[in-house]
């Protein structure tokens, strides 16, 4: 930097006060860069040692807290110096340049998504307006032909009992007239006039309502009309929406991203987790650890029973990944007088299911377990390490 950026910009970071600053000239023999890295939880602490168990650096009072329990960790400078560790940072920014290549293709067909995202609403609101529009339409033509049939139906009825009607009114005429000659017959002619009269009025009237029932349709008389309509018709007014707004999810944008992630490091493909159990519980189990690279959560479960410790992994979580879950295990008896006399079992196994255990019955016997001789138990409690891949 130069010299006004160095006075005016990095000198008035606090944080940058620990920062070793030397001058640049044309003479300067440049030595490999190197300076102490703040711890970012604790304040004014430089990051100092490497667990190798957790892939994570951290200043001393870090380690005391957190990493103390882990043997395999190491000072930055001893890993430096004996080149344990394989420092390739071609490699890594290879990897890096690959990680932000992925990026940049999640980002470009997440921008073009987006832009594509607008035209997906106006064909879907066009669609929508599209078939509403043909269903009025259809609605209004076949309202049209159903009123038009209607029409013409009561037109022809009502016209026909019209008719009908006339040709009663001139039966009931000619059956007052019948009436009268009759009541005339009766009070002034003989005997034979009457009998005569009688029969004569009962041919006439036979012989019109024989005309009457051939001119008087009594079916469109009588007729009642009654609209059926059509089921389909009559269920969209119990309709509660036109239809349903689904999204359909596309590939994962991260998965690439992820998996460059990895390559890189970020992600270890495995996880190291350790807890302590107490000797006066019969059944505990430890808070759950994450596994990154199936963004699985595991438990431990152990039960002092039938003078056997029991030691049981399983997978409480992974609404992240897709089961079946392929891992293998190793689990170890903590000797905390000597590391070389850890019990250490390992096995591989198809998790199936959220919930299913995988372990050993009889890991150690209590009587072993309890020995203060064996080193596995301090003050009533033992360790169970747990390495997960």
């Amino acid at each position: 930097m130069c010299d006004q950026c160095y006075n005016y910009s990095h000198k008035r970071k606090r944080d940058n006060n620990m920062h070793s600053v030397s001058s640049i000239t044309p003479d300067t023999d440049m030595k490999p860069l190197e300076m102490d890295e703040p711890c970012p939880i604790h304040m004014n602490k430089v990051l100092e040692v490497f667990c190798f168990d957790h892939r994570k650096i951290c200043c001393s009072i870090c380690f005391a807290t957190q990493q103390r329990n882990f043997d395999n960790v190491k000072s930055l400078d001893d890993i430096a110096m004996h080149e344990e560790e394989s420092i390739d940072v071609d490699d890594f920014v290879d990897n890096i340049s690959w990680a932000e290549e992925s990026t940049s293709t999640a980002l470009n067909e997440a921008n073009e998504k987006l832009t594509h995202f607008d035209d997906d609403k106006k064909l879907m609101l066009q669609s929508l307006a599209d078939i509403i529009a043909k269903t009025k339409s259809h609605l209004d033509t076949l309202h049209e032909e159903l009123k038009g049939s209607i029409e013409k139906t009561f037109s022809n009825t009502e016209q026909s009992q019209q008719f009908g009607i006339e040709c009663m009114t001139a039966f009931q005429k000619m059956l007052i007239h019948s009436q009268k000659i009759a009541e005339a017959v009766e009070e002034h002619g003989s005997e034979k006039q009457k009998f005569v009269t009688m029969e004569t009025t009962k041919m006439a009237i036979e012989k019109h309502f024989g005309r009457l029932r051939l001119a008087f349709n009594l079916s469109e008389t009588s007729a009642h009309y009654v609209l059926d309509f059509e089921d389909n018709l009559k269920n969209v007014q119990s309709w509660s929406k036109l239809a349903s707004l689904n999204s359909q999810q596309s590939d994962d944008p991260l998965a690439d991203m992820n998996e460059t992630l990895c390559s890189l490091g970020c992600f270890k493909d495995y996880t190291v987790f350790q807890h302590s159990f107490s000797l006066e519980h019969t059944i505990q189990v430890c808070p759950p650890c994450l596994l990154p690279k199936s963004q699985s959560k595991w438990k431990i479960k152990c039960q002092l029973m039938n003078n056997n410790l029991s030691i049981y992994l399983n997978c409480v979580s992974n609404d992240n990944s897709d089961w079946p879950l392929d891992v293998s295990v190793e689990l170890s008896l903590v000797n905390q007088v000597d590391r070389k006399n850890d019990i250490v079992r390992t096995f591989n196994h198809l998790f199936t299911k959220v919930g299913e255990s995988r372990g050993y019955k009889s890991f150690i016997d209590l009587q072993s377990l309890k020995s203060t001789e064996k080193g596995y138990t301090s003050n009533g409690w033992f360790k169970i390490k747990v390495r997960i891949w």
